[in-house]
């Protein structure tokens, strides 16, 4: 017999609280989730000399390994929402060139915004998403305002949008290797990732922010994407919540 949702036991990696219960017992719970995430982060984080976080706020910053990186390296950033401090200081620290990818609204306010920067003249901005397949595909908004995230298919909200996928763009700007793929695409990370590892996409170090937590994706979706990734040669270094960072080694 299935046990009803009440009786269902906590999941100490989710944000749920009861809300019912008393104000003291509700910090209570909130403190040990946050504990027991940490532990179970710090299992898969390696304590590497050359690891780095860059980026100026949580959601826009990213933890990788930067002993590698110089002015010839190539990064290929899908998903900026409303923040591109990582990508400014990538630029910044180490001379790289950065191409974006993001067809939300607010990526395009916030491109325009640092329009002036001086890091912008090593970032390119193309406002396309990045998939499996180069085709228009259903995006709908996010709970951000205005973000997009994978839609099902055609509903109330949601619109078609050009979409492209990394091997092509690689070949159309004649890169043969991508030092470092950054990837908070709203759900589509997983048909990319896929895409690149069965196309043998040469890439040296991913980060990627999994959406389990969206509807109709679910975990066993992360943990396919995670054992790909290690088949292929890649071991997770970093991880925060949802972010993951993976080196090929």
């Amino acid at each position: 017999m299935p046990r009803s949702r009440d009786s269902q036991p906590p999941d100490l990696y989710s944000e749920e609280i009861n809300i019912n219960a008393s104000p003291k017992k509700r910090i209570h719970a909130a403190g040990f989730r946050r504990l027991v995430r940490r532990s179970i982060d710090s299992v898969f984080s390696k304590s590497l000399k050359d690891k780095m976080t860059l980026g100026t706020k949580a959601g826009a910053q990213w933890t990788l390994c930067v002993g590698k990186l110089n002015s010839n390296s190539i990064v290929y950033s899908g998903g900026v929402g409303g923040n591109i401090s990582f990508e400014i200081e990538l630029v910044r620290r180490f001379g790289l060139a950065v191409v974006i990818f993001d067809p939300s609204p607010i990526a395009l306010e916030t491109i325009e915004r640092h329009s002036s920067d001086p890091e912008m003249r090593r970032i390119e901005f193309n406002p396309v998403g990045l998939a499996s397949e180069s085709k228009n595909l259903y995006f709908e908004p996010s709970k951000v305002p205005g973000e997009w995230q994978m839609a099902a298919g055609e509903g109330a909200g949601s619109r078609k949008i050009k979409c492209t996928t990394i091997a092509y763009e690689m070949e159309k700007r004649g890169h043969n290797k991508l030092d470092l793929l950054k990837l908070d695409i709203e759900g589509f990370e997983y048909q990319v990732l896929d895409q690149c590892l069965n196309n043998q996409v040469n890439v040296g170090q991913v980060c990627v922010e999994f959406h389990d937590f969206l509807p109709g994706i679910g975990r066993k979706l992360t943990l396919q994407s995670i054992l790909a990734l290690r088949k292929h040669g890649f071991s997770v270094i970093h991880k925060q919540r949802h972010d993951f960072t993976f080196l090929k080694v």
